[in-house]
């Protein structure tokens, strides 16, 4: 509730999008994880919800801060951005979309 917003009660989506939205979360996972395990600075996922919240997200995966930093480096740029990407390929993927 205090990372996403609060859950909403009725679900405006379709069988098929959410389906996407799933796979689409879980593509961030996916890639977030591996980036963690390549890149020991960037964060571990700690949760993933494909349930829609009232800010909007129709799903989300969460990385914990690690602490307050200033600099990021490159590498550290690059998982993130990965990561970020990772929802956008697993739709291509697996959604052919």
């Amino acid at each position: 509730r205090l990372v996403a917003g609060i859950e909403k009660k009725r679900s405006l989506l379709g069988e098929a999008e959410r389906r996407v939205v799933a796979k689409h979360e879980v593509g961030h996972a996916v890639v977030g994880t591996a980036v963690a395990l390549l890149v020991p600075t960037c964060p571990k996922v700690e949760q993933l919800s494909i349930v829609s919240r009232t800010g909007g997200a129709l799903g989300f995966t969460y990385f914990p801060p690690q602490e307050d930093r200033v600099l990021l480096f490159t590498d550290e740029v690059a998982g993130r951005l990965a990561t970020l990407l990772g929802g956008r390929a697993a739709e291509e993927v697996m959604c052919g979309r």
